[in-house]
């Protein structure tokens, strides 16, 4: 299932784990200022959208930002 996200609470956990993982690590959310700006603004600005995949309700598989051009 993909959700278009419009906060990131229920989705911190999956972030954390993935970003803390070497093999799966963003450099672009290295520091709380970039994560700041690269995804939790992203949500709120008009030509972004930051999308989620799940297998069932709770287990995330994925996060997307999504920038039009």
């Amino acid at each position: 299932m993909i959700k278009t996200l419009t906060g990131l609470d229920e989705s911190m956990d999956f972030i954390q784990d993935v970003n803390s993982d070497p093999l799966f690590h963003e450099p672009m959310l290295s520091s709380q200022e970039q994560f700041q700006h690269h995804l939790a603004e992203a949500i709120a600005e008009p030509n972004k959208d930051v999308f989620a995949t799940f297998h069932g309700k709770e287990s995330s598989l994925g996060l997307y930002d999504f920038i039009e051009g």
